[in-house]
């Protein structure tokens, strides 16, 4: 079972952020990352989670073998180029082939039928441990035809591609993931 919740947050530096959300689960600081999540605008963010959060919170099933889903996912697509130890480094991916048989590659338990990828302006910041920051985005819209329901429940857990601590990465399947009018309160 996946978990949904969505908390409002004010304006604050996206690595503070990413230690709020995680306040919202009882898991050790050494953990494994137990959620994904994406901005919804206006301070608004959406958490999908493998555990039940604090806050209240709404559940989704995964959607079976033979389904057909809307998907729409924003992820850091980077490719390695040249050699890591001397004057390598991480390359956004722009070709628009490259970067569906990117989304294609991660969508596990799924065939993509159709999607669209849209580069986005990099999100850029700076990070109280590690300096400046830059995070080039790709913004994808399209249908998958689930496979395997594991496999597919596991990427949707998973989402795809870095940064996920900036927000990146979360796979929104926007016909399943609305928020209901009432929600689960956790005890």
């Amino acid at each position: 079972m996946i978990f949904l919740s969505e908390i409002t947050i004010p304006s604050m530096p996206i690595a503070s952020i990413h230690q709020l959300i995680w306040k919202l689960f009882d898991v050790p600081d050494e953990s494994d990352r137990p959620f994904v999540y994406r901005s919804q605008g206006s301070g608004r963010y959406l958490i999908l989670s493998r555990l039940r959060p604090r806050n209240a919170c709404w559940s989704m099933e995964t959607p079976g073998a033979g389904q057909t889903v809307t998907f729409e996912v924003e992820a850091c697509v980077e490719k390695w180029v040249g050699d890591r130890r001397k004057y390598g480094g991480r390359r956004p991916v722009v070709d628009n082939a490259e970067l569906q048989e990117w989304i294609r590659a991660r969508l596990e338990g799924a065939e993509v039928p159709f999607v669209h990828a849209f580069n986005r302006a990099p999100l850029q910041f700076r990070h109280h441990r590690h300096g400046d920051q830059k995070f080039h985005r790709t913004r994808f819209v399209g249908t998958a035809h689930v496979t395997d329901r594991g496999a597919f429940e596991r990427t949707l857990l998973r989402g795809a591609g870095r940064g996920k601590y900036t927000g990146l990465g979360l796979i929104y399947l926007p016909d399943l993931m609305a928020r209901p009018a009432t929600l689960e309160r956790t005890a």
